[in-house]
């Protein structure tokens, strides 16, 4: 007899396909990835399911899943997860997280459970949704990272997650990493290019959604020099023009062998890799976003590439595709 539950290793070593049929192998194979939650089916007439794609960074596991019977379940009182539910179907379910009741669904809300905080979920039959688990420790690196102290014991985020035209850049970013998962992307398979974007992701969770720390309110320098700041910050808004190590220099006010030396020290790499990377994800942005008429060579050159040839190459060499193929698909 097949197994009910299977878990699958593909060949990115930070991702896995789950399939799981079984209500009991379910409950245990949550525990040992997340927490341990309570879990009933609702539905009489639709059988369990749950299916689930799965990337896992450090203390950070993105995934897309989708569960055919309605589901109730509890968590008690879990002490260092931060756990994001995005639904992707209308009238998707509702939570009660603490003293908070709410309805959520791809129109009107999703929901975040923080340590400490008790939880009862119900999902509709058919859910379909993005989760977003982030260990205790994880935040708080990324806490002290943008903000340059740490934060004042558990930090409790607000439990009401907007979504829609409300949404922050944390969701963009997060459906953005759900959709290379479902491309099966390359992405996924450079430990250093998505651990800058997990970063990213994590910064924009503590900048947009409300959370119990006063220091919060006006970001900080970051735990880095300032002058790796203000390149990061720099290159950022100038992703799309030539920008060499002497214009970087002369903008942050130290040397080149200075900031190259922060580069390495932080992002393990070059401030020309870092800023080839950070170009490389924003043609792929715009690629997905498949502007009308718009051409691989307008967007290439509209992001800072002036070697078309080269840009091929490189985007193949991270991305696992062609450019054009990537347009065509978006």
């Amino acid at each position: 007899m097949e197994p009910s539950a299977r878990a699958e290793r593909d060949t990115r070593a930070n991702a896995r396909a789950l399939s799981v049929v079984d209500l009991d192998e379910a409950r245990a194979l949550y525990g040992s990835l997340y927490t341990s939650v309570s879990l009933e089916r609702t539905s009489r007439k639709l059988g369990f399911s749950w299916r689930s794609h799965i990337i896992q960074l450090g203390g950070v596991s993105i995934a897309s899943s989708s569960y055919v019977s309605g589901l109730r379940g509890e968590t008690g009182s879990v002490d260092d997860i931060y756990s994001f539910s995005i639904p992707l179907v209308a009238a998707a379910g509702r939570a009660v997280i603490g003293r908070e009741d709410l309805a959520f669904g791809s129109g009107e809300s999703g929901f975040v459970v923080s340590p400490k905080m008790p939880a009862k979920i119900r999902l509709a039959d058919n859910f379909r949704g993005m989760q977003l688990t982030v260990r205790r420790a994880a935040l708080e690196d990324a806490f002290l990272s943008l903000y340059g102290a740490s934060a004042q014991g558990a930090l409790q985020l607000s439990p009401r997650v907007a979504v829609g035209d409300a949404e922050g850049a944390h969701l963009r970013m997060l459906r953005f990493l759900v959709r290379e998962m479902e491309l099966d992307s390359p992405i996924l398979t450079s430990a250093p290019l998505l651990a800058r974007y997990v970063d990213a992701l994590l910064h924009a969770v503590l900048a947009e959604q409300p959370h119990d720390q006063p220091v919060a309110r006006h970001p900080a320098r970051h735990a880095g020099p300032a002058h790796l700041r203000r390149a990061e910050e720099f290159i950022a808004a100038h992703a799309d023009q030539h920008i060499s190590l002497s214009t970087l220099a002369e903008t942050t006010g130290v040397s080149g062998r200075a900031l190259q030396a922060a580069f390495r020290k932080r992002h393990g790499c070059s401030p020309m890799q870092f800023m080839r990377s950070q170009r490389l994800l924003l043609a792929r942005q715009r690629l997905l976003a498949r502007p009308p008429g718009a051409t691989v060579t307008e967007i290439a050159l509209a992001c800072g590439f002036v070697h078309l040839g080269r840009f091929s190459v490189q985007y193949r060499a991270v991305f696992g595709e062609a450019p054009s193929q990537t347009l065509r698909r978006g």
